[in-house]
């Protein structure tokens, strides 16, 4: 059994957390953001040695979680699925493309390959109960030309997201893409070129999924950007400058949690922070060294962290 494992498992049988002095009690009717973990931090395939994990996730006071999907691991996905109800837990999915399913391919073949990943993660997504389907969806993850987007590029795009919201409309998912920064993608990297797109889809389910961290890199105004996606923000990651605990970093949460109050959000606030040992996403994120003591910390301070700004609400 690898580290992050082990790590997973130790915590969530007992490890180091006071979990009964850590989830207060919340009302029963609450109008305010859900508060999920992205599980990221721990693995990019929730296989059954995570279940514990996702126990004391649910014990903390996490409303949810946000499962990677991947191919490899589609059989697991009803068993996951009676977990997370037995448990009482939400979640959402994400999920990226490889080269060989690239929308903004000029080869129809790679963009038919494109379509079909995404009407997968669609039908997984409904299996798991989730209703939002987040992810660099526009374009194949670590793959650049070395020059900005071409207009028949983003159209190649949009048409690729078109046909997988038309797919994904009877099921009631919502698909929302996350732009990043420029040195993990050159689709788009911010609010203005991620609507712009949206809106050369002409799909009412397609949306925005707000990354704090790459936010924190590529937008001028963290309340002007958050302000600008508007109605069409349907999803956040929360994600400190340096991918570790929330509140050690740079991001302007003030501004952040302002903007998000400005425009009366209330989806999901997913916690998120990724670590070296869990590949290849480490490679895909240029995650090259820990920037905190224990995952653990990420997300009981995270929430906690979460908890308070929304407590101001």
């Amino acid at each position: 059994m690898d580290g992050t494992r082990r790590e997973a498992l130790a915590w969530a049988t007992g490890g180091t957390i006071a979990l009964a002095a850590a989830a207060p009690a919340r009302a029963a009717v609450r109008a305010r953001p859900r508060l999920g973990m992205n599980l990221y931090l721990f693995t990019d395939a929730v296989t059954p040695d995570f279940y514990p994990l996702l126990r004391t996730l649910k014990r903390l006071g996490f409303d949810g979680v946000e499962i990677p999907i991947t191919r490899g691991h589609a059989e697991r996905f009803g068993e996951l699925r009676r977990v997370l109800d037995d448990e009482g837990l939400a979640c959402t999915t994400l999920s990226s493309l490889k080269p060989e399913a690239n929308p903004v391919s000029p080869d129809p073949a790679v963009r038919a390959a494109a379509v079909d990943a995404l009407r997968w993660a669609i039908d997984t997504g409904h299996q798991l109960g989730s209703q939002t389907l987040s992810g660099p969806l526009y374009a194949a993850s670590d793959a650049f030309t070395g020059k900005a987007p071409t207009t028949d590029e983003l159209a190649r795009s949009a048409d690729v997201l078109a046909q997988a919201c038309a797919y994904a409309k009877p099921a009631g998912q919502t698909l929302c893409l996350e732009f990043l920064n420029r040195f993990e993608a050159y689709l788009v990297n911010t609010v203005a070129q991620t609507l712009a797109l949206i809106e050369r889809t002409g799909a009412d389910n397609l949306a925005i999924a707000y990354d704090t961290h790459h936010a924190h890199i590529e937008e001028g105004s963290a309340t002007g950007s958050v302000r600008a996606a508007g109605a069409k923000l349907h999803h956040t990651h929360i994600s400190e400058s340096h991918r570790g605990t929330l509140g050690t970093g740079q991001v302007n949460w003030p501004a952040i949690f302002g903007g998000l109050d400005a425009i009366g959000y209330a989806g999901w606030l997913m916690v998120e922070g990724f670590s070296t040992d869990v590949e290849p996403l480490a490679k895909s994120a240029h995650v090259w060294r820990d920037v905190f003591p224990s995952k653990e910390e990420v997300a009981r301070d995270g929430l906690a962290f979460l908890r308070k700004w929304t407590a101001a609400r």
